[in-house]
């Protein structure tokens, strides 16, 4: 297994740091045996024999320790009830290091730091939330690790298996192109050619790729391309989105290119694996979601024990469309006994 790349870290950490003190303050570091470094959040419970409660972010590559404080009331409030409440960076993203070799960002990978996690915990069995991609590695892990999922929930899903939606598949990895379109309106043409020189040199080799183009400066760009171009398709209520204020630094370019490219040619489907699974699923979804409705769909169908609530005038951030519809839904979801 390659090394990780600390150096980028160091900068990517510095730049967060500077706007997330308090956070940063919570932040702890789990050692895996996968090899990865991977920052997180833990929200204690008062109560004893708590049960272990890990949210999984989307993106792919998105940092969700970035908004640790968006929805810290909440956790407290979880962790009262009697759950020990984890935020996590995967790998690639946000606090958590990145790779010196671009092509181990991979589903299996996170699949396996999932796995880890739960040992690292030392717990048997833990309720999982997924949000978007989040929700498309929780279905990845269950069809691998199915035994240890108590609960899980679902929110805005992303798809189960993304190359059953994406009709043109990359052949190698590479930048959308509405990402280099958005470069060339917002930077002009000398920065527009530098990526187009990056997406050329996708198609080769990913050393000399990943050496020309460092994480730092990648993961700004993809940052502020997704609060661009991305997050105005993702809220109903463009108002709250507006006065949220909010960033996405630390989103992280090579796990979230990476990925992507795996799921779409390499990562085996898993659907089939899924419709034996007896544990309790909840699916959210907004009627206003960017994201096709037969990705929610799908879950319901593999899943034979899932529960769908459609939510009226949510789009994608159900959190911040209904976010009394959104926590009360999981709240009754988790504390309801089957």
């Amino acid at each position: 297994m390659q090394a990780v790349k600390r150096s980028n870290l160091v900068i990517i950490l510095a730049a967060l740091l500077c706007s997330c003190n308090t956070i940063s303050s919570k932040i702890e570091y789990w050692d895996l045996k996968t090899g990865s470094h991977i920052a997180y959040i833990k929200v204690p419970s008062p109560n004893e024999n708590p049960i272990p409660l890990l949210f999984l972010h989307g993106g792919p590559a998105a940092s969700q320790i970035n908004m640790f404080h968006l929805g810290e009331k909440w956790y407290n409030h979880l962790a009262s009830s009697g759950f020990d409440i984890y935020v996590y960076d995967q790998v690639g993203c946000g606090f958590s290091e990145r790779l010196s070799d671009p092509s181990e960002y991979t589903m299996n990978r996170l699949v396996e730091d999932l796995e880890a996690i739960r040992a690292a915990i030392g717990t048997d069995k833990f309720i999982l939330v997924g949000d978007s991609h989040g929700a498309t590695l929780l279905a990845n892990y269950a069809a691998k690790y199915s035994d240890h999922i108590l609960k899980a929930i679902v929110t805005s899903p992303g798809s189960i298996d993304p190359a059953e939606w994406e009709s043109a598949r990359f052949a190698t990895p590479g930048i959308s192109p509405y990402m280099l379109d958005w470069v060339k309106d917002k930077y002009g043409l000398e920065k527009y050619s530098r990526y187009v020189k990056l997406d050329s040199l996708l198609k080769g080799d990913l050393v000399p790729a990943h050496s020309l183009y460092e994480d730092n400066e990648m993961d700004d760009l993809i940052s502020e391309f997704i609060v661009d171009r991305i997050f105005p398709h993702c809220a109903n209520n463009q108002d709250a989105l507006r006065d949220l204020n909010w960033n996405m630094e630390g989103m992280g370019f090579w796990a979230h290119t990476m990925i992507i490219w795996d799921e779409l040619n390499v990562k085996k489907p898993v659907y089939s694996l899924l419709t034996k699974i007896d544990f309790p699923m909840l699916i959210l979804r907004g009627d206003y979601d960017y994201l096709p409705s037969g990705m929610a769909d799908q879950y319901k169908s593999a899943f034979h024990n899932s529960t769908m609530i459609r939510i009226p005038e949510a789009g994608h951030l159900l959190w911040l469309d209904k976010p009394e519809v959104y926590c009360k839904s999981i709240e009754d979801f988790i504390t309801k006994n089957e």
